[in-house]
């Protein structure tokens, strides 16, 4: 996330959609928050507290929400 707002305030274009999670791999429930943002259109970016990220677009098509 600080890359993110580190890009902003530079000015340089995002590398993240208009749309993204920030979710810590580490976070207990990260599983679940993955899902949550998917769910609801985001994107997700999983972040690693040693400054790996992994993004994850959301482009699922014809899929129904879990829980629904």
């Amino acid at each position: 996330m600080e890359r993110a707002i580190s890009d902003d305030l530079a000015g340089r274009e995002s590398r993240y959609p208009d749309r993204v999670a920030f979710i810590d791999a580490n976070e207990h429930h990260a599983g679940r928050e993955i899902a949550r943002a998917l769910d609801h259109g985001y994107a997700v970016a999983l972040t690693s507290p040693d400054g790996r990220e992994r993004l994850v677009a959301n482009q699922t098509r014809g899929a129904t929400p879990c829980g629904s």
